[in-house]
């Protein structure tokens, strides 16, 4: 009996084994299955490293394309990424699908939500929210990222601040002008009357 349950271990631990090595041989394809959204469910919850809009560029040949961004809704303010795409080419030449990314065309305007790789890379997948911004699903994700991080920025301008928003004026700064204002009109004042104090008396008339 112990020598049919080591066998029987044996066996499930090499079919474990082989089943997990299969993972990483390069050129496979296993399908992707993504966790359905709940009903209701906002598109973009923060979780994503990068929301943005942008139009896809040239591959540069090891499966990344350049990304020219337009406007950044949560993640970064660079005006341009890579984005790393289902296959990938290492340097040693062998590559690697990933059932779960996406492919990409030289002039396609996206948006998408994307992990990071590193800091000029990201990872779009087919699970995570992303569409032509010129089709309905598209308009759709524009809005709804909206709804979630705001009008989003253009490149170069710091996350999270609105160009475009009216500086509110700070009133603590303008307290302090007008107290500033009110002592130095005082003071003025009482130097002017002091002045006069000490001004000889005119001469009398004969």
């Amino acid at each position: 009996m112990n020598r049919l349950l080591r066998v029987a271990s044996a066996t499930v631990l090499l079919v474990g084994s082989l089943s997990v090595s299969q993972l990483f041989v390069p050129g496979l394809t296993v399908a992707c299955s993504c966790i359905a959204p709940e009903p209701g469910a906002p598109a973009f919850t923060g979780d994503d490293d990068a929301v943005l809009i942008g139009t896809v560029g040239q591959a540069d040949g090891r499966g990344s394309h350049a990304f020219a961004v337009e406007r950044w809704f949560h993640g970064g303010n660079a005006a341009g990424v890579w984005l790393q795409s289902a296959l990938q080419t290492f340097p040693d030449g062998q590559t690697a699908i990933d059932s779960c990314g996406l492919t990409f065309k030289v002039g396609e305007r996206l948006i998408l939500a994307a992990g990071r790789m590193d800091a000029t890379t990201l990872r779009p997948g087919s699970c995570a929210p992303h569409a032509l911004v010129a089709s309905p699903e598209g308009q759709q994700l524009v809005a709804a990222a909206v709804r979630a991080f705001g009008e989003g920025t253009a490149p170069g301008v710091p996350p999270d601040i609105d160009p475009g928003a009216d500086a509110a004026p700070d009133l603590g700064l303008v307290a302090i002008a007008l107290v500033t204002f009110v002592v130095g009109l005082t003071a003025v004042a009482a130097l002017l009357a002091f002045a006069r104090r000490r001004e000889p008396p005119p001469p009398d008339q004969p």
